[in-house]
């Protein structure tokens, strides 16, 4: 008998269209989704700290990513979930 246990793989998407970068308008909000397969593994956000915040504004909660900016600037989010690791590149402009 073999078992196969798959790495887990995470995808961000803005409705139906993957994403692997945002632009977001100062005081506008970008609404996002994070999934990862196989699902039940879950997912964290790192690498979020110091001017980061000054930037922009992130709520991530049960798989919703939400970005609001705040100043002009570029910032780096990083999700993992197990041995599986995505950057996620964020502009306010």
């Amino acid at each position: 008998m073999r078992v196969t246990v798959k790495n887990p793989s995470i995808k961000i998407k803005k409705g139906k269209k993957a994403a692997g970068k945002a632009a977001v308008k100062r005081r506008k909000t970008a609404k996002f989704t994070v999934s990862v397969n196989p699902s039940g593994s879950g997912i964290k956000l790192g690498g979020w700290k110091g001017k980061a915040k000054k930037i922009a504004k992130v709520n991530f909660k049960n798989g919703k990513l939400t970005i609001k900016g705040k100043k002009k600037g570029k910032i780096t989010l990083k999700f993992t979930s197990g041995k599986a690791v995505k950057k996620f590149n964020v502009t306010v402009k």
